[in-house]
């Protein structure tokens, strides 16, 4: 059985990592448990979206909107997608998941890979969980994001 852990996005996207050190954990939107013990965290959605580990969809963004909704993993790996592309950083936008998303153990990749290439936005959980994150890499911004600049919220 994997270890739960309640975790903040500011530990895990400021580590540095030692090369070819694997990180394998749960991210809890709202810094909630994974295991669903709390309160707040039990009134979300029962359903769960699971990734296939390539499945990309970046169809949900447009240049006009500054509101998105993340409701499958295959969004979510868009964001991803779209961020790091350099596509759009979101600044002054706001990305709401809407569903619980289970990454299935897949290799992920970083939402904002360098200050180049960062997460500006603010990434509203409201109170869904990201599970079964893994990452294999020897990258130095790692993490669910890995680069959120000063003017990204999570």
């Amino acid at each position: 059985m994997k270890n739960k852990r309640k975790i903040c996005f500011a530990i895990i996207f400021n580590t540095r990592r030692k090369e070819n050190e694997k990180r394998d954990f749960d991210y809890v939107a709202d810094n909630r448990y994974a295991d669903g013990n709390d309160p707040q965290h039990d009134a979300a959605a029962t359903t769960t979206d699971t990734w296939d580990g390539t499945t990309v969809d970046t169809s949900w963004h447009n240049t006009t909107d500054t509101a998105f909704t993340i409701d499958t993993a295959a969004k979510l790996a868009g964001l991803s997608s779209i961020v790091n592309a350099g596509t759009d950083n979101f600044s002054g936008d706001t990305v709401t998941l809407a569903a619980n998303i289970n990454l299935a153990d897949k290799a992920w990749t970083p939402i904002g890979t360098s200050s180049t290439y960062s997460f500006k936005g603010t990434f509203d959980g409201a109170g869904y969980t990201i599970s079964n994150l893994k990452i294999e890499s020897t990258a130095q911004y790692v993490g669910m994001f890995g680069y959120v600049s000063v003017a990204g919220t999570i």
